[in-house]
């Protein structure tokens, strides 16, 4: 049979001219193509930049309240309501965005949930959020290693 040369993203490719087993000679050489990889020189994050913005903004806003209450006894009694209330809303809240915009499976992002939850309802503004931070610089990072080089 007749190979026939054709261009491919700047490569010339001979693919046999439209065979019934194979296809057409574009869908042949279409599949003979490799997808570009996604490489980074630093990997993306386990939590998604949202979460770990989420879990910041919440660890913030309890952790003041937490900080405040700690002045009285009543308000050092209800610290451990205000964990729990923290630690809800972190869960919602980074289980929604890992299995909602991540589309992380449901065991990933469950885990990843309890975790980010777990560090956010620790008393005081300081495990949340230096995680949380801690994640948004290295997802910040990630991406500009991601950007094209102007080669």
């Amino acid at each position: 049979m007749n190979n026939k040369p054709i261009i491919i993203e700047g490569e010339i490719v001979t693919v046999e001219p439209t065979d019934i087993r194979y296809g057409t000679a574009a869908d042949t050489a279409s599949r003979a193509i490799e997808p570009v990889k996604d490489e980074r020189a630093i990997p993306a994050p386990p939590i998604h930049p949202l979460a770990a913005m989420a879990t910041i903004a919440l660890d913030a806003l309890w952790g003041a309240v937490d900080t405040a209450s700690t002045a009285t006894v009543v308000g050092i009694l209800l610290v451990p309501l205000l964990m729990f209330i923290t630690f809800s809303m972190a869960f919602v809240s980074v289980l929604t965005v890992q299995k909602g915009i991540a589309k992380d499976g449901w065991l990933a992002a469950f885990g990843k949930a309890i975790t980010m939850a777990i560090l956010a309802g620790v008393p005081f503004p300081i495990m949340g959020t230096a995680t949380g931070a801690i994640l948004l610089g290295w997802a910040g990072i990630s991406s500009l290693t991601r950007l094209p080089s102007g080669k």
